[in-house]
């Protein structure tokens, strides 16, 4: 389940509140806890266009890389890697060595296995091996 900006935003809120309520903390850690609620409280997400599929999307801006701009962020990977493509930019092919698929991306992976997706890479962990 993907969870956006303000629900995670939210959850950590709820979190620091906790420790305050409940733990036993000195002052300083007090002062410290409530500034950090009190500055994600503040924090509004950025509202952006996807560059590839025009979908509307929000970002922290502390979830963009250092120095990046807004004007080529996307959605996904999937729609970063589309764009990539459409501009003509180098993609390599692979097939993932949990369930079979092949899929793409815009650099070349060096490394003992490569996976499609998080999931699968999870799996393989837990199976100790790829699907037969």
């Amino acid at each position: 389940m993907k969870r956006n900006a303000a629900s995670i935003r939210k959850s950590a809120v709820n979190t620091l509140q906790y420790v305050l309520d409940n733990g036993s903390i000195n002052s300083a850690d007090r002062i410290y806890i409530e500034g950090v609620i009190k500055e994600l409280q503040s924090v509004q997400p950025l509202k952006l266009i996807c560059r590839q599929c025009g979908k509307p999307f929000e970002r922290l801006r502390n979830q963009l890389m250092p120095g990046q701009t807004t004007d080529h962020v996307f959605c996904c990977k999937s729609c970063s890697s589309l764009y990539r493509v459409r501009k003509g930019k180098t993609m390599y092919d692979f097939v993932c060595e949990f369930c079979g698929k092949s899929f793409t991306l815009p650099y070349r992976k060096y490394g003992e296995h490569i996976f499609c997706t998080r999931e699968c890479h999870y799996d393989f962990l837990r199976n100790k091996g790829p699907r037969t």
